[in-house]
This record gives C-alpha cells, sequence and structure tokens, in this order.
C-alpha cells in the first residue's frame, strides 16, 4: 500500500475537514452538555436498519458498498455528527396540532383528479383556455401539444390527485372550487401559467387523525431534525475560527506537528496521519 506519509499527502486534505467539521459538533456538544454514546450509535443503527427492514450487518455492508465508508467511517463521520446535531437541534421539533392537522389533510384528507396545462405568460394562457372553454373535449390534446410542463403534457396533461397543503395555495383552493368538468381561470404559480380542469373529486379516507398522529408526529420530527440539523451545522461552522494548515500550503508542514485549529483547539498531524492510515 502507500507509505504512511503518501497516504497523509494524498487523503489528508478530505480527513482534516472531516476532522475539522467533528471538531466543531464536538464543542457544540460541550458547550451544550450533549453526549453521544457508542450506545446511541449503535441504537441508531438498528433502528435505520429496521427501518428498511434489513438485518444489521447487511446495512452496514450496504452503506459501505454505497459509500465507500468503513464502519468506523460511518459511524465517526456520518451517525455520530447526525444524532449530535439533531439532539442539538431538539427544542424546536415538537410539532403543534396545527402542523400536524395539515399534513393529515395533506396525506387523507379529499383530492382533485386533474389534468393541466402550463404556459409561460398570462396572454398565451387566456388564449388557451378560450380554446378549450370553446371545447373542453379537446383539453387532453391541446395540453399535449403546447404545455410547457413536459411529464403533464405527455399524459394529456394529467398530473397526480391535487392535496390540500402540498405547495401553492392559490392553485389547490382553484382546484377544489371545480366541478367535474370544470376549468379554472387562469392560475399563476411562480413564473407559470396554469389552467387547470378537473375530472373528479376522490373523498377523503375512513381514517381518524388520533390513530395516525403519532405517525405523522414522528414523519413531522423526522423531516424537521434532517432541516434544522444542516441550517444548525451551518451556523456553527459560519462561527467558528477555523485554521487549516495543512491545507495552506505557503505555511506548510514548517508549522511542525499542527494540521488545523478549531476555536483555538488543535488537530495535529498525527491525528490526521493515523485516521488516513486507518482508512485508506
Amino acid at each position: 500500500g502507500l507509505s504512511r506519509q503518501a497516504c497523509l499527502a494524498r487523503y489528508g486534505s478530505l480527513v482534516v475537514g472531516a476532522l475539522i467539521n467533528k471538531v466543531i459538533i464536538e464543542q457544540a456538544c460541550e458547550l451544550h452538555d450533549i453526549a453521544v454514546t457508542t450506545a446511541d450509535v449503535d441504537n441508531e443503527i438498528n433502528e435505520m436498519s429496521r427501518r428498511f427492514n434489513v438485518p444489521r450487518d447487511k446495512w452496514i455492508a450496504l452503506i459501505q458498498r454505497e459509500r465507500g465508508v468503513t464502519e468506523k467511517q460511518y459511524r465517526e463521520d456520518i451517525v455520530w455528527p447526525m444524532i449530535a446535531l439533531r439532539r442539538l437541534a431538539k427544542g424546536s421539533l415538537e410539532p403543534t396540532d396545527e402542523q400536524l392537522k395539515k399534513q393529515f389533510q395533506n396525506q387523507y384528507g379529499p383530492t382533485v383528479k386533474a389534468r393541466i396545462i402550463v404556459l409561460r405568460t398570462q396572454k398565451d394562457a387566456e388564449e388557451t383556455r378560450t380554446d378549450v372553454l370553446h371545447a373542453p373535449d379537446s383539453f387532453g390534446l391541446v395540453a399535449r401539444e403546447k404545455s410547457v410542463d413536459v411529464g403533464s403534457a405527455s399524459v394529456g396533461g394529467w398530473v397526480q390527485p391535487i392535496r390540500h397543503f402540498s405547495g401553492s395555495p392559490e392553485f389547490e383552493s382553484a382546484a377544489f372550487a371545480l366541478s367535474v368538468g370544470g376549468i379554472s381561470e387562469v392560475v399563476k404559480v411562480a413564473d407559470q401559467f396554469i389552467i387547470i380542469k378537473c375530472e373528479g373529486h376522490l373523498p377523503a379516507s375512513e381514517v381518524k387523525f388520533s390513530d395516525v398522529r403519532p405517525r405523522l408526529a414522528e414523519v413531522f420530527r423526522e423531516k424537521q431534525s434532517r432541516v434544522l440539523s444542516s441550517k444548525i451545522f451551518g451556523e456553527l461552522q459560519a462561527k467558528a475560527t477555523i485554521e487549516n494548515t495543512l491545507n495552506n500550503t505557503e505555511k506548510g508542514p514548517s508549522s511542525s506537528n499542527l494540521a488545523a485549529r478549531v476555536n483555538g483547539r488543535p488537530i495535529t498531524i498525527g491525528e490526521v496521519r493515523a485516521v488516513c492510515v486507518e482508512r485508506y
């Protein structure tokens, strides 16, 4: 294999980056009295393998293959920071009833079966709307020819059933207001102009909010923690004072055994080399 020095030269900058990130998160954890133990990491891995219905060893083998990381790397660079950031984000993770009711409406509420035609200008959209009002049965054909939304155009304007709280409120209320066969006014969403034709209404599912509330809350927390974790990590990174001497060739290896400093805490070249050798 590579000599220790060659290994450091080749992978050092990659490894020092990962170590800097890890120290940033460790320092935040110390500040907030958060400890993430080996057992926590094990539980998280078991939980993930369970969620994907794969035995634990198969899950780890899969991660090693997909991401090209060793088990130790997976534990230390991926799972550990993920749990730590999630705990740092914890405060703002509890969903309100209102948030969950929206989610419930979105997943289990009524939907509208519809086709759409999407155009680039208000003028095109108004003209096209006049055409399809005169000949409602041509809607699918016109969608194929004129709609700039490639996915729906190719299937005659059909879209996934429209749900509450999934995107633009204007678009949704226009869709839900239509009776079967009805064609909407032109609805502007971002920089697109949309005409909707209602092809049917599907009733809400027979599911009770109280039955699915725990599941909805779990999904909400999961999604929220991903968003917040990257936000929190971004903030920590922005606040940190980082000197990366290993990647800074002018300063070069002359500064003895120092690879980097994070908020004054040193990371030594020895540490970086050890990780390089162990991994590569």
